[in-house]
């Protein structure tokens, strides 16, 4: 617990304890990381930082500038990620997944004016701000106003330029306002805001609203989306751009996988609400 103010720059080498509960505020101050800030926080809130240098890690499965292994009920606003974070080769045991700000989240989880700025680069699922997050049990992830401006590249699984991966069973998954304006390369989903969704039984499942895609979104092998690659879960997308330079393209289909690529969603599975949307970008 406690609430903890940076009065200047830091630099850091060992992650923070993996049961930080407390508030950390940077103070608009920048720390130089060679490994994630924290360690799995717990119900806390972390902001008004700035994070710069390079994360790489072989100990985790889940890996961020900010935040890695799994952080559970946590806030994070306005952070900037300048650090590039590179997840290892996968192991029998271990997805090694990567993304600018945390690794994975659970729970009730805000990000609001987030920004990446880092090369993201992995094995495993890669987001420019998370790479995988989860709302279990009714619970909400919320992404407001967050802005990818790293390529983001994984050589075997989903990337996007928000969150590569969202998993809604239960609960709900929104994203309000967000951009992504970097390359995403993908092997399967590969979508602008959402590499993939996973299957909702709630009614509401993942929302997007006012979010827009510049990049160029690439899935080598499956299916690419200027907003989602593959959907999953139910849910709508309302009122998104794909901007003139956001061309989406799907690599050719092979004896095993499927090619689909679509301005705004790339395929879907489940019901999927898509209402004032537009794509101005080539699609291939």
């Amino acid at each position: 617990g406690g609430s903890y103010t940076l009065t200047k720059d830091i630099i850091v080498t060992e992650p923070y304890a993996s049961d930080f509960s407390g508030t950390f505020d940077g103070n608009g101050h920048t720390v130089t990381v060679t490994v994630p800030l924290f360690s799995a926080p717990q119900s806390a809130t972390i902001k008004n930082l700035v994070v710069e240098g390079n994360v790489a890690t072989v100990n985790n499965g889940n890996v961020g500038a900010v935040a890695s292994g799994t952080s559970f009920d946590c806030n994070f606003f306005n952070i900037l990620n300048k650090a590039n974070v590179t997840a290892p080769a996968e192991t029998t045991e271990t997805e090694h997944r990567a993304a600018g700000i945390a690794g994975r989240t659970n729970g009730y989880t805000i990000f609001e004016r987030c920004t990446n700025e880092g090369t993201i680069s992995g094995t495993s699922i890669c987001g420019g701000i998370m790479s995988l997050a989860s709302a279990d049990d009714a619970s909400e992830a919320v992404f407001i106003n967050c802005v990818n401006k790293g390529v983001v590249t994984t050589i075997r699984s989903s990337a996007a330029g928000i969150a590569a991966a969202a998993e809604c069973p239960l609960g709900i998954m929104l994203f309000y306002n967000c951009r992504n304006e970097a390359a995403v390369t993908g092997e399967g989903g590969a979508g602008g805001i959402i590499g993939y969704t996973t299957n909702s039984l709630g009614v509401t499942g993942v929302r997007l609203y006012g979010c827009t895609n510049a990049g160029v979104i690439t899935a080598n092998e499956g299916m690419a989306g200027g907003m989602v690659g593959v959907a999953n879960a139910q849910g709508t997308i309302e009122n998104c751009t794909n901007e003139v330079t956001g061309k989406i393209y799907a690599g050719p289909a092979s004896t095993n996988t499927q090619r689909h690529a679509g301005g705004i969603l790339g395929s879907a599975v489940n019901k999927m609400l898509i209402s004032g949307c537009k794509n101005y970008a080539d699609i291939e």
